[in-house]
């Protein structure tokens, strides 16, 4: 290409770029949309406001139309009056939820009747005091829904404090009766023990938590770990086409075994039941369907040693039953039954490999 021609091709390119014309930058517009959606935010925020303080206008009327009663606070009060002695019996006094009370006693120092206000008469036992305390507690007795706690102490006991299930803390007295040490407390029908500590002035003694809701039977020194819950079966059989049944209960109130309606505790804190040196040892015993205990149908329950795995009893007919042990938290049990009309002459023990272990007489077998 000539220099001519490559000044003519220039010239031709300078014409036709001038004539493009250069359209604005968007920035303009880009601004003026960013404007809109802002006016748009401000519009819905204005009305969403206008309809809360609107909303909020309503609202006393709304509350005066449909007010909530405020929930009731079920708190039970249980004020006690020491007497300073058992004047004509009485080892106890008070005021529960408005209601005066007294509870009285009756009858021999060792074997007294505890009387309250209303309710009917509790049979208590004051000869064996246990450590710190033998305490027991009825429910609904006679027509009153209360529940009625009385019992011993030990000398050194100055006072008995009673947590209840909504906090409260009843302190209890020992009131000097019979050459005793008594505590007594009515509580309301729907207050649940949770704990009971023995004092000796600013000293705790012991510590007992409830079977159920009133029983204190187990008491623990300060620190003592007490088992661990478990519920099991140890014995199951059935005499004369009646069936029965023995369960564990255990837990921080101790050891308790059960048999239909009926329980008992051991009092001991102790995981040993039977005695040393004796094979088995009588736990309870009574008559099955409501029959007669000296004719009809019985069952018991034994503590076994631990190396007890199968006792056979002999009956006075010449017939033979067997039934298993079972462990418990390192406790060994034998749930028996004994036919209508019959004793047990002798009972024999054997061990895991079938050996014999002991021998006992019919007289540990009978209720």
């Amino acid at each position: 290409m000539s220099v001519q021609d490559e000044r003519k091709l220039r010239a031709r390119l300078g014409t036709l770029l001038d004539g493009i014309e250069p359209r604005p930058a968007p920035v303009t517009h880009v601004v003026r949309l960013g404007r809109g959606i802002r006016m748009r935010r401000w519009i819905s925020v204005a009305a969403g406001f206008a309809v809360i303080v609107a909303g909020a206008a309503l609202i006393p009327s709304l509350l005066q139309t449909h007010r909530v009663a405020p929930m009731e606070q079920l708190h039970n009060q249980v004020t006690i009056t020491r007497p300073p002695a058992a004047h004509h019996g009485v080892i106890g006094a008070g005021v529960t939820n408005g209601h005066r009370w007294q509870v009285r006693l009756s009858g021999s120092p060792d074997s007294p009747t505890a009387l309250a206000t209303g309710m009917s008469p509790m049979g208590v036992t004051s000869a064996a005091v246990g450590w710190p305390a033998s305490i027991q507690g009825e429910s609904g007795l006679g027509s009153r829904p209360e529940d009625l706690i009385a019992g011993t102490v030990n000398d050194r006991v100055t006072r008995l404090d009673i947590l209840l299930s909504a906090g409260e803390l009843v302190s209890l007295p020992p009131v000097s009766w019979g050459g005793y040490h008594w505590v007594a407390v009515v509580l309301p029908p729907d207050a649940r023990i949770v704990r009971a500590v023995a004092y000796s002035g600013g000293r705790e003694l012991a510590y007992a938590v409830p079977y159920g809701t009133v029983s204190l039977v187990t008491w623990w020194r300060p620190g003592q770990v007490p088992p661990r819950r478990l519920t099991k079966l140890i014995g199951v059989g059935r005499t004369n086409g009646i069936a029965w049944h023995y369960v564990a209960e255990i837990g921080p109130w101790g050891y308790c075994y059960a048999s239909g309606g009926n329980t008992s505790c051991d009092s001991a804190a102790s995981a040993r039941v039977a005695p040393t040196g004796r094979v088995v040892a009588s736990m309870s015993c009574g008559a099955l369907g409501g029959g007669s205990q000296s004719t009809g149908p019985l069952s018991g329950l034994v503590a076994a040693a631990s190396g007890v795995r199968r006792v056979v009893l002999r009956y006075s007919d010449g017939t033979t039953a067997s039934f298993p042990a079972t462990e418990a938290d390192g406790r060994w049990f034998v749930g028996y039954g004994i036919p209508a009309h019959l004793s047990v002459v002798h009972s024999v023990e054997y061990g895991a490999s079938g050996q014999v272990v002991g021998s006992t007489a019919g007289a540990t077998w009978e209720c």
